[in-house]
């Protein structure tokens, strides 16, 4: 007897699709036709609830065949093999192997019994059968759920229908779309600006802030501040806060092309006018109270539009809100970033805005920018307006709400 040698053995590998898999039908007489064999799709793949356990799909023309392994092996303790020999090398190859019996997988066309079909010949559903069965022979309980649920719906076509109606003969002007800002929202309070930048220096503009009648009425004394000689020039103007002072100096030393120092040191005029402007304790504000209160190097056309524009007006007098003062100061906020490059130091500017610290925050993050802390002594903190830019506060009562509803 000849010895052999096995060479290798193939287990199947769990998880993953097995190749090949030939299928024999019972019926059949003879051996399936090369022809057929090339029609035939097939495969074995392995279930994933249970990794022990195959199915096997074969696909002729339209049909689907289905098996699967379980029951078929002849013993759970036992694994079948199949040996392939090499007439050359005399070597053997076990293959495992498992036996599979397909059934066709038939999908049953739909009923044409009216009893069974969702909707009878009426149009009517189940639903709507269900509902008469209940009216019929149900409990008064029943009929009221019924009831109920028909008030309570709502139906899209009668919806439709009336908005349609109430269409016809409408029109709508654009300025209706627009909404109005309300008295407590913080975009009430601040100059226009682009929120969608991706610069910080592009988000607010003096042109979009300050008027250009303002700007043509600030240009002589401007011109005089920036003169060769402005220390004889300065005693003129009187009530200039560190601010104004501070920035002003920093301004002359920078390297900046005459016309943008220009706009920048008419822009810090109306600056230290809306500075000033905020720190108005009188109820009215008449023209006596605007010549004391704001520097005298500001023309008295733009301290009436600085009145006009920052203050309500109460029957035939002028008076400062709280909401108007919050708004000149947001406005005063975001001319100082621009003349500083978005930056500003904060010791200088909080001395000068006659108001409490914790206010100011709140108003420097509605403009969108926040307080830089130094950690040394020697540096002073700073306002930075970055991107992205910083969220207002939340409004009064929203906090208290919250803490409430998750007691």
């Amino acid at each position: 007897m000849s010895s052999v040698v096995i060479d290798e053995v193939l287990v199947a590998d769990r998880g993953k699709k097995l190749e090949p898999l030939r299928i024999q039908f019972s019926h059949c007489q003879t051996p399936l036709k090369t022809e057929s064999l090339k029609m035939m799709k097939s495969g074995i793949f392995s279930d994933n609830k249970n990794k022990n356990e195959y199915v096997a799909v074969c696909q002729v023309a339209d049909q689907q065949y289905v098996g699967s392994t379980k029951g078929q092996n002849q013993k759970e303790s036992q694994n079948l093999y199949i040996a392939l020999r090499n007439k050359v090398t005399n070597k053997v190859k076990l293959v495992e192997i498992s036996k599979v019996l397909l059934s066709p997988a038939v999908q049953y066309p739909p009923t044409t019994n009216s009893v069974l079909n969702l909707i009878d010949n009426d149009g009517s559903s189940k639903k709507d059968m269900e509902k008469e069965f209940v009216h019929r022979f149900g409990m008064l309980k029943g009929q009221r759920m019924y009831d109920q649920a028909e008030r309570l719906s709502v139906k899209a076509e009668s919806v439709r229908a009336n908005l349609e109606n109430a269409a016809d003969g409408t029109t709508i002007q654009n300025c209706e779309l627009v909404l109005p800002k309300s008295s407590d929202s913080f975009e009430a309070m601040l100059p226009p600006r682009r929120s969608d930048s991706n610069l910080p220096s592009q988000v607010y503009e003096i042109e979009n802030i300050i008027s250009l009648n303002d700007m043509a009425a600030l240009e002589e004394n401007s011109l005089i501040l920036m003169a060769d000689e402005p220390d004889v020039e300065v005693d003129k103007f009187k009530q200039f806060s560190d601010y104004f002072t501070k920035e002003f100096k920093r301004l002359k030393s920078t390297s900046l092309d005459k016309e943008e120092k220009l706009q920048r040191v008419k822009a810090l005029l109306y600056t230290e006018g809306l500075i000033k402007f905020s720190a108005i304790k009188k109820k009215s504000i008449t023209p006596g109270v605007l010549d004391e209160s704001l520097p005298t190097a500001i023309p008295d056309t733009v301290k009436r539009s600085i009145r006009e524009k920052f203050s309500c007006k109460q029957g035939p007098t002028w008076g400062l809100t709280t909401m108007c003062r919050d708004k000149t100061i947001c406005h005063a906020i975001a001319l100082a970033l621009v003349i500083g490059n978005c930056s500003i130091d904060a010791e200088n500017f909080t001395s000068s805005v006659k108001v409490e610290m914790k206010l100011l925050e709140s108003l420097i993050r509605v403009v969108g920018a926040h307080i830089e802390k130094s950690k040394s002594n020697d540096v002073h903190s700073k306002i930075i307006l970055k991107i992205p830019l910083a969220l207002p506060p939340m409004k009064r009562g929203q906090g208290q709400m919250k803490k409430k509803e998750k007691r």
